[in-house]
């Protein structure tokens, strides 16, 4: 367990999927706040099923598992995840990002970080959300491929481990107690104008 024993972060070096991982022990029964991370995606993804450019030493490729999320509550966990990686990004390293509709983090006018969120349903109840997060938190080596170099970007160029691995616990732990208080009309309020202080107009950059 982590900060406040509020998650448990599973880390791997390599995975076709952080999200396909942390589903798979959602479905046998993996306690809310369990975190699964990889160094590096072999089959990321990304929304309407593109893929999520995740090679090694780069970036955060993070699938948080949640359970306490009412049904009533699901259209807010997406706004409340890029709300989470924003501020954590911030504090971090100093930048101020800005958030796309509904699930795109940038950082002077280039993404750097996508999220997919899924949910499990038994009875009409939500059983489980796993929150996906992928972040190119350092330039790559080589730089991005021909087909989003031009509109994707990177948080911080000195690729650093503890920096790393600090934003991940981070962003885990905030996630988790943004969902445990969703209920907090103080907490809902706080993220909702967070998010529209920050939010990207349409056509804008």
């Amino acid at each position: 367990m982590n900060e406040n024993q509020k998650t448990k972060i599973i880390s791997l070096d390599r995975c076709v999927s952080t999200n396909d991982e942390a589903y798979l022990l959602a479905e046998n029964g993996a306690e809310n706040g369990t975190t699964v991370t990889a160094r590096e995606q072999t089959g990321g993804k990304g929304t309407n099923g593109r893929s999520f450019f995740s090679p090694g030493k780069t970036g955060i490729y993070m699938s948080v598992i949640l359970r306490n999320v009412k049904q009533d509550r699901l259209l807010d966990v997406t706004p409340m995840a890029a709300v989470a990686v924003s501020r954590t990004l911030d504090k971090i390293f100093g930048v101020k990002t800005r958030i796309k509709w509904v699930n795109d983090v940038y950082l002077d006018g280039k993404k750097i970080c996508g999220i997919l969120t899924k949910a499990q349903s038994k009875n009409g109840k939500t059983d489980f959300i796993v929150i996906g997060i992928g972040i190119n938190l350092f330039a790559p080596e080589g730089g991005f491929p021909d087909d989003i170099k031009n509109t994707a970007g990177f948080v911080s160029r000195k690729y650093d481990e503890a920096l790393r691995q600090k934003t991940i616990e981070k962003i885990a732990v905030l996630l988790c107690d943004y969902a445990e208080r969703l209920d907090d009309e103080t907490v809902s309020a706080d993220i909702k104008s967070y998010y529209a202080e920050r939010r990207i107009i349409i056509d804008e950059k």
